[in-house]
């Protein structure tokens, strides 16, 4: 007698799978669809800003030259309200990429390197 195909072990399996969680087993052979590959955002600490006008933009959501190519976004930006446990005061930019690949190409952009 010949040996079962690993198909038919592998469907048997997922039936006693499904039986054993009261599902069909179709259900767990759904595939999720795909999704894209994540944001990449940028943490950026200024331990002192000498010229706010010309380091900063005027507002969270406008977009430095450098940057606005690749599709950078500001989410927030600020200073800490109070640094405890040795912490440091220091001004926070968050800048939100669509792409990890993105977000390298900013950085590795000569427009960003002149700033």
């Amino acid at each position: 007698m010949a040996a079962p195909r690993n198909d038919k072990l592998n469907e048997v399996a997922l039936a006693a799978r499904a039986a054993r969680m009261r599902v069909q087993p179709r259900d767990l052979t759904h595939k999720p669809p795909e999704r894209p590959w994540p944001k990449a955002y940028w943490i950026t600490f200024y331990r002192e800003v000498s010229n706010t006008r010309q380091t900063l933009p005027p507002t969270p959501s406008s977009r430095s030259p450098a940057t606005a190519p690749f599709g950078a976004k500001y989410l927030a930006r600020g200073t800490a309200a109070a640094a405890y446990e040795s912490g440091v005061m220091q001004r926070v930019v968050v800048t939100e990429f669509e792409s990890l690949e993105k977000a390298k190409a900013a950085h590795d952009s000569p427009a960003y390197r002149r700033q």
